[in-house]
């Protein structure tokens, strides 16, 4: 399947699909956690979802330049690698 989005924006369509993965991870665990599994429970994670998707977004890619420097300082590497 061919892609729609140049190569160029790789990073960034990264970082939009992890965040709104990992949003909508968070929150179908934390709507679990403080409203229990029960009558409504789907609905109330989309609500949950759409209103921490623009946030998670933001988050991660304000986030990454920190992320990427933690990952240099934590990853050893050889004097012929750098």
């Amino acid at each position: 399947m061919k892609g729609f989005i140049p190569a160029k924006y790789t990073a960034l369509v990264t970082m939009i699909y992890m965040a709104a993965l990992m949003g909508f991870v968070l929150s179908v665990v934390v709507v679990a956690i403080n409203t229990g599994v029960g009558d409504g429970y789907v609905g109330r994670v989309v609500s949950s979802y759409f209103k921490v998707l623009p946030m998670s977004i933001i988050s991660v890619i304000v986030i990454r330049p920190l992320a990427l420097k933690l990952v240099r300082l934590t990853i050893w590497q050889d004097e012929q690698e750098a």
